[in-house]
């Protein structure tokens, strides 16, 4: 497996990074290509359309062939670096992604709540995002106000397979959370039976009983935030239990759910399912080496 900086530097020298997937919850490669100022043209899936340009997305091969060879005469696809580059710094940095899972969790640690019927302020793209979608939210959140923080370190348990190097994304992310809840000084356990404060579930890729014993169990009254990706079924063009599941899951022990595209979410409310408060939580690249050098 290559590490972070030879990706990075492989990801330099191309002139642009075609993107062909069928389906994906990202892909990272479209923020890692933005970062490094990277020419990209890609498929309609993830989160494309909330980060590229409409000239860098393509809908089948002949048009990606023609966009392509435009690009050789006029820079086309040139011309839209800056402007990811732009959109990839403001909403999928480091400092932007850490501050809203911190916002994400303090706004359900109200002791009082009850993790069925607590609602949250909307973090749900707007704006500019919502109209490059052509998605309109139709969940209606009421802000309310926080009556608890953190005032002493807590623990948090992080539900979820956490590889070493680059593998796979949800393993990037849940390592990503727990070096910044580290840093600002939680005690972060993994796959842990602990009576922790907090837990962050990954889908469903886990001990879902040790997890389910551990929170019942608890005499701290955890929070559950419920990352969900997908839907699984979408992808694989089958495994419609594996979704039914994840969602029953999130409707029994989540106080909320995050996403990480707009993608994810429209496509699991078209199938039919109700995430629990469901929330947009952009992933990031680490800035040491997606990042193009002065």
């Amino acid at each position: 497996i290559l590490s972070l900086n030879q990706i990075a530097e492989l990801t330099r020298t191309l002139d642009v990074n075609l993107v062909t997937s069928r389906w994906e919850g990202g892909p990272r490669a479209l923020l890692e290509s933005a970062l490094c100022k990277t020419a990209v043209l890609s498929t309609d899936v993830g989160i494309a359309r909330e980060l590229l340009e409409p000239e860098s997305i393509f809908t089948n091969i002949s048009q990606a062939i023609e966009l392509l060879i435009k690009d050789q005469q006029t820079q086309l696809l040139q011309k839209n670096i800056e402007a990811h580059f732009l959109r990839v710094s403001q909403n999928h940095s480091y400092e932007a992604v850490s501050k809203h899972w911190s916002n994400f969790y303090r706004s359900i640690v109200d002791e009082k709540s009850n993790p069925k019927t607590h609602v949250m302020k909307s973090t749900l793209p707007s704006g500019a995002a919502l109209a490059r979608t052509g998605l309109i939210p139709k969940i209606l959140f009421r802000t309310r106000k926080i009556t608890q923080a953190f005032t002493k370190k807590k623990s948090i348990t992080l539900w979820g397979e956490m590889v070493s190097g680059p593998y796979g994304g949800g393993s990037q992310v849940l390592k990503a959370i727990a070096t910044e809840l580290e840093r600002r000084g939680f005690d972060v356990q993994n796959n842990s039976y602990s009576d922790a404060h907090g837990h962050i579930f990954n889908s469903a890729f886990f001990d879902i009983d040790r997890a389910r014993t551990a929170i019942r169990e608890s005499k701290n009254n955890p929070k559950v935030i419920h990352r969900i990706d997908g839907p699984i079924s979408l992808y694989r063009g089958n495994d419609r239990a594996m979704d039914e599941q994840i969602f029953t899951l999130n409707h029994e022990l989540a106080t909320a759910t995050a996403f990480q595209c707009v993608y994810s979410w429209r496509e699991s409310i078209k199938m039919g399912f109700e995430p629990v408060n469901p929330t947009i939580i952009r992933n990031a690249c680490d800035p040491k080496y997606f990042f193009q050098s002065s």
